[in-house]
């Protein structure tokens, strides 16, 4: 069982990457448990109470606390979790990509690159194998 948080604040997108896991998952037998966070704040109020995850999709930019604030304090109690950094400006993509993270672009999502965008990191996370990667969507199609 592959564990999931979707963390952004805007709910379409968040339905958007939801929907995409569930027809990786019935497509391809996979068993995943997705829980949605709208904030970093309900995320970390999670982790708190023993809640854990394997990968969790985060926006940089959202209200309060913003991804990067999320994600260190994720990362100093929860070391082995794989974080995906959303965004929809490709300049975060590029910081990102320079410091050998994850990032995925919100620009005109489809199914089949995310599909294999995620093959990649579930592949990544079975052999304990590091990965980099950036994926723009849009330059994509």
């Amino acid at each position: 069982m592959i564990k999931i948080a979707i963390c952004d604040d805007e709910p379409k997108f968040v339905g958007t990457v939801q929907t995409y896991l569930e027809t990786i998952a019935e497509d391809y037998h996979y068993e995943m448990d997705i829980q949605t966070y709208f904030s970093g704040e309900t995320l970390i109020n999670d982790y708190q109470t023993g809640e854990k995850f394997d990968l969790i999709y985060l926006d940089i930019e959202m209200q309060k606390m913003d991804g990067i604030e999320t994600a260190k304090w994720i990362r100093n109690n929860d070391y082995y979790v794989l974080i995906v950094y959303i965004s929809s400006h490709d300049e975060y993509l590029r910081q990102l990509l320079k410091q050998n993270l994850f990032a995925l672009s919100k620009s005109q999502s489809t199914l089949i690159p995310f599909f294999l965008f995620f093959h990649k990191l579930k592949n990544a996370f079975h052999n304990n194998k590091i990965i980099f990667i950036v994926l723009n969507l849009e330059k994509i199609l």
